[in-house]
């Protein structure tokens, strides 16, 4: 039997007034396929992960942002993980805008987002400069692995690792995972967001009890530019306290200039209200 009009060992052929009916049915399934998307119950990121890359890129003009973080504000916001409206944050704050990277639950997702900090890696310090990368539990952990996958990619092969939340008590024991901790290693930690710090330095004591070990730097997604309760710039303090260097790839600022710019057509990608409880949030806890 043949398969549509010709058989498996046809050549394709030119397009032809004959066809008429196939573009429109393949034209029709198409636009099924964009419907379907709309009424799915169930996340959209869970099956249209790869569609990010292919029509959401980066469309915003005029502004001073490098590709891989504007391609970032893009998959944050496609996936869910920028919102706006009032979310109460951990410090009791209420928030016109919140991330949350716990919805990069696809490898797709995991993927496009360990291509993002592994450029912004790259671009800021040099392989030499550093060991292993190191993920904070919780959700540091998929990052270190995935992280380190992309650099390898890039010609820059590192072996990964990750503290655990309580030791364990049988099998191999201990408080870490992975590349073994050991006087003079220099970890590169990646996480999420930076808030107050804590997670980040409960892992540096833990790392402390065990070995020796430096870190030349923490890599994050998000910087919120805030103040911590005591007023005071939270990962300044954090820097000095630690002796590192805290590098995100987008700061607040940068996303809400980012998306007021407006995309290719020249509409904004944010309400002029949102941006002003934004510039309201930014005055009364940006550092």
């Amino acid at each position: 039997m043949g398969f549509g009009r010709g058989g498996f060992s046809d050549m394709p052929k030119p397009v032809k007034v004959g066809d008429e009916i196939d573009i429109k049915f393949n034209f029709s399934l198409f636009l099924y396929f964009l419907f379907f998307l709309q009424l799915q119950p169930f996340p959209r990121h869970a099956c249209t992960a790869f569609a990010w890359r292919y029509c959401f890129k980066s469309n915003s003009l005029n502004c001073s942002m490098q590709k891989f973080q504007k391609d970032f504000v893009e998959l944050a916001l496609f996936a869910g993980a920028l919102r706006f409206g009032k979310f109460t944050l951990k410090s009791g704050r209420v928030s016109p805008y919140y991330f949350n990277s716990g919805v990069f639950y696809s490898g797709e997702f995991t993927r496009a987002l360990a291509d993002i900090m592994a450029q912004k890696i790259k671009l800021t310090l040099k392989p030499e400069k550093y060991d292993a990368i190191f993920g904070p539990a919780y959700k540091g952990i998929p990052l270190a692995v995935s992280v380190s996958m992309a650099l390898a990619e890039r010609g820059i092969n590192k072996n990964w690792c990750f503290n655990r939340k309580e030791a364990k008590a049988h099998g191999d024991g201990g408080s870490f995972v992975g590349a073994p901790i050991c006087d003079g290693m220099r970890l590169l930690m990646v996480d999420d967001v930076f808030t107050t710090g804590g997670a980040k330095d409960e892992a540096i004591e833990q790392l402390a009890a065990v070995a020796r070990v430096s870190v030349p730097g923490v890599f994050i997604f998000v910087d919120r530019q805030e103040k911590d309760a005591d007023g005071k710039d939270a990962i300044a303090e954090f820097e000095a306290r630690r002796k590192t260097s805290v590098h995100a790839i987008v700061t607040a600022d940068e996303i809400f200039e980012y998306l007021s710019k407006g995309d290719a057509s020249g509409k904004a990608r944010i309400t002029p209200e949102i941006m002003a409880e934004c510039r309201e949030y930014r005055k009364k806890y940006g550092v």
